[in-house]
């Protein structure tokens, strides 16, 4: 199944991710937290992980892909998230292309997450934000880690 809906009003929330319903900067902080776990690269200043975002098991059958870089620079921390959603080939359904992609920029000060600037229109970004955690949880567990990073 695919996160996106045909003819919903919200690409991003199919309602599949229906809970309490936190402000951006709480599921950002919630996203910074799960991803800060994991070291830095190796000689670098970053850290760099890719996800898809959907309801299915297999990442080759969701169309939302989404990359977390957090950098620390001069004492300072920033978050950028790229999301892109994938338009799949009707000819063959296991090939997908690029069809969109929007980010959010942010500064991280103190535990406090304020947001640079956000490509993501207010009632797009909750379904996305959540849907993001989603995944960052199902491939931990599906690597069975914790707080322990995966290469």
């Amino acid at each position: 199944m695919v996160l996106m809906v045909l003819g919903s009003s919200n690409l991003y929330d199919c309602g599949l991710f229906r809970e309490e319903k936190k402000n951006p900067e709480q599921l950002l902080v919630e996203i910074h937290k799960e991803v800060s776990v994991f070291d830095f690269y190796e000689k670098s200043n970053f850290i760099k992980k890719e996800f898809f975002i959907g309801e299915d098991d297999d990442d080759t059958n969701k169309d939302i892909h989404a990359v977390v870089v957090i950098q620390e620079n001069d004492g300072r921390r920033t978050m950028n998230i790229q999301v892109t959603t994938m338009r799949r080939v009707r000819s063959n359904p296991t090939i997908s292309y690029a069809h969109e992609t929007k980010c959010i920029s942010c500064f991280i000060d103190d535990g406090s997450i304020r947001i640079k600037k956000s490509d993501f229109e207010n009632k797009d970004i909750h379904g996305i934000l959540t849907g993001l955690l989603k995944a960052i949880a199902d491939k931990k567990k599906l690597l069975d880690k914790k707080d322990n990073p995966w290469p």
